[in-house]
């Protein structure tokens, strides 16, 4: 059942008290910061009670597959617990309007998201390995890369679903009811998801781009579906190619920094797509002033 709401509409379905914007996002950020604080015991535990310099590659190295990728992925998984928490409790809202305007949330839309993106991004890979004369080369260790790829099979998706209903679920939604312009909306939106990944500088203007593109496809399909799709497979997508030669994978393919706004290419055609498919009809309404408060 449709609920007859442009997605970024959807904020209006539960109680929009400010102070419960306000509550929501420090829920969010309490959960957040527990998955760090637990991250930051196991990772004190493994080096015998001392606190390491580089928590996260510490434990990487120092633990097996399983607790690795768990532990410091705990962040989102907190942090997506404390988000859907507080849009229930504290909005009185079904969760389920952070990702779609329909009652149910269509996972064939996300799969078939995914499977798109995936044979795109696979193909400028492949050509820019040609083009850059930067050629594959196979670094399979069976018995480290499957484990991996079981694990992250679970948890990658609640990585990005996180970061996907937050920015471009909760924020877009909540911010637009509040400041009633979807474009000034969207930049704040890709702004702070770009600001998420500080600890890549070279990277914050391909994320700043990625999550305007992300946004817009969003908009354009009018759910948080096809997004979801396509996050996840971007971020699993380093488990099969690695720039790193020490790092678990399928394949070993060093990337040059300069040229990461190349990376770009696969939101973009996907972008394109999506245009095609849906039109450019609720794209204009990034224009429209909302008139929902």
């Amino acid at each position: 059942m449709k609920l007859n709401l442009f997605f970024l509409e959807n904020a209006i379905l539960g109680k929009n008290s400010l102070w419960r914007f306000a509550l929501t996002i420090l829920t969010t950020v309490v959960f957040y910061f527990i998955g760090v604080f637990i991250t930051g015991l196991v990772g004190i535990y493994l080096n015998n009670g001392t606190p390491p310099k580089e928590m996260s590659s510490f434990i990487v190295k120092n633990s097996n597959v399983f607790i690795s990728t768990i532990a410091t992925n705990l962040e989102f998984i907190f942090g997506i617990i404390g988000l859907l928490l507080a849009v229930k409790l504290i909005h009185k809202r079904n969760p389920t309007t952070l990702i779609t305007t329909y009652s149910k949330i269509n996972w064939k839309t996300i799969f078939f998201g995914a499977i798109v993106y995936f044979i795109i991004y696979a193909i400028v890979e492949i050509v820019y390995s040609f083009y850059s004369g930067n050629s594959f080369q196979l670094v399979l260790q069976t018995d480290k890369f499957f484990p991996l790829l079981f694990i992250s099979l679970l948890i990658v998706p609640l990585q990005t679903s996180f970061e996907e209903l937050f920015h471009r679920g909760y924020l877009l939604q909540t911010l637009n009811y509040y400041l009633g312009y979807p474009i000034i909306t969207l930049f704040i939106t890709s702004v702070l998801f770009a600001s998420l990944h500080f600890e890549q500088p070279n990277y914050l203007i391909f994320y700043f781009i990625s999550g305007l593109l992300l946004g817009m496809i969003v908009i354009v399909s009018n759910s948080l579906e096809l997004a979801l799709g396509i996050h996840i497979v971007h971020n699993l997508f380093g488990l099969f190619i690695a720039d790193n030669s020490t790092d678990i994978s399928f394949f070993y393919h060093k990337e040059n920094p300069e040229n990461i706004l190349i990376w770009l290419i696969p939101d973009i055609i996907i972008f394109i797509l999506v245009l095609y498919n849906y039109g450019n009809d609720n794209l204009k309404l990034l224009f429209v002033k909302s008139t929902l408060k």
